[in-house]
């Protein structure tokens, strides 16, 4: 295999014999050992890797993309053709070293890579939209229930935006606070994601999955935000019911308070979730889709334009990786709205005759592939 030299990710340059000897015990399906670069920590999976650099190192990178088996900066089928030679015990032709090849092949975060990582790496392909899968099957979903447990406001912790929380205050000393529990209908889940925070440092948080009759420990660590990449859960996709989330205080004097801003499980659904309700202020909103296929487009981009008299505003908008896009502060009295939406691969959408009054708007777009 190719080193790339890079430093991120990498920490330090392996012998050839001991990255033979680590590939070996990988092919055999024994762990490996994913090693912090700035202190030297190891850990069972990349994901917790990453959540001991984001509470011990800030500012310091988080190493590889999980499933980026090329470092091409994508995941897709080229990832999973790489990942099935591997196991296989074939040659795979990657830039990448032995040691961050295996860190990102671990797909699911057991610590081995094996079968079960070409699983889980199939079910994240599919839930990149146009990111090489086929990107009907799996989104970020919402949790539609919860047990409180003393939490305030708990719907706010799954109502699709990350600046409104839900909170437990007042959490003892040296004690946890009680979870805050988090109800989905039993759908097959290979990942979770969450944002949260908290004035204590450091952290420990906390998260069981519902699965098999019972709940089981997928995380334990510092990681409040897991957000990006989201956890995948250990073993690869089951059939989940729920997620229950708590935080450790470890003040001997000062009692605490904790809040998740949001929680989301990345699961099958036959379409696409509806986008959250907007907050307040929020003008238009809606989903940017392909015209024939109905898929979500992620990256499209444009701009609102709103003429009113002699006075001109632009509003730019973005979709994100379900296709969903949110314009904001905009006049209600325009006397013309004017719309423009490019993405890669489409035709240039315009509608001349945006409808915006006073509260919130929806607009769904459909894009034509060019």
């Amino acid at each position: 295999m190719k080193d790339k030299g890079k430093g991120v990710g990498i920490g330090v340059v392996l012998l050839v014999a001991l990255a033979a000897y680590v590939w070996s015990k990988q092919a055999d399906g024994e762990p490996a050992v994913f090693t912090c670069p700035s202190c030297g920590a190891t850990f069972a999976s990349l994901a917790l890797l990453n959540a001991h650099i984001e509470l011990e190192h800030p500012g310091e990178p988080p190493v590889g993309l999980i499933g980026d088996l090329n470092d091409d900066g994508a995941i897709n089928a080229l990832d999973l053709t790489l990942l099935e030679r591997y196991i296989a015990g074939l040659d795979v032709d990657t830039p990448l070293s032995m040691e961050e090849f295996l860190q990102r092949a671990d797909v699911n975060g057991d610590g081995v890579v094996n079968s079960l990582d070409i699983t889980a790496l199939e079910i994240l392909i599919g839930g990149n939209g146009g990111n090489g899968g086929n990107g009907a099957d799996f989104y970020w979903l919402r949790p539609t229930a919860h047990i409180a447990n003393g939490w305030n406001d708990p719907e706010l912790a799954y109502d699709g935006w990350t600046e409104t929380r839900a909170e437990v205050v007042n959490v003892g000393t040296q004690s946890w606070s009680p979870f805050l529990e988090l109800n989905i209908l039993p759908t097959e889940i290979s990942a979770v994601r969450w944002k949260a925070s908290s004035p204590v440092s450091p952290k420990t948080v906390q998260v069981l999955a519902n699965y098999s009759g019972d709940w089981h420990l997928i995380y334990e660590g510092g990681a409040t935000n897991m957000w990006e990449n989201g956890l995948p859960i250990p073993g690869g996709a089951r059939l989940i019911s729920g997620a229950r989330i708590r935080f450790y205080n470890p003040a001997r004097t000062v009692r605490m308070k904790f809040r998740v801003n949001e929680f989301q499980f990345f699961g099958y659904a036959v379409d696409p979730p509806e986008p959250p309700e907007p907050p307040p202020g929020t003008r238009l909103y809606g989903n940017v889709t392909d015209k024939i296929t109905g898929a979500p487009i992620a990256g499209a981009y444009g701009t609102l334009y709103q003429d009113r008299g002699t006075d001109t505003w632009d509003h730019d908008l973005v979709t994100n990786a379900v296709g969903y896009y949110e314009v904001v502060r905009l006049i209600d009295d325009a006397d013309q709205n004017l719309m423009v939406i490019y993405a890669a691969g489409y035709k240039e959408y315009t509608n001349e005759h945006v409808s915006i009054r006073a509260g919130h708007n929806q607009l769904n777009v459909q894009m034509e592939p060019a």
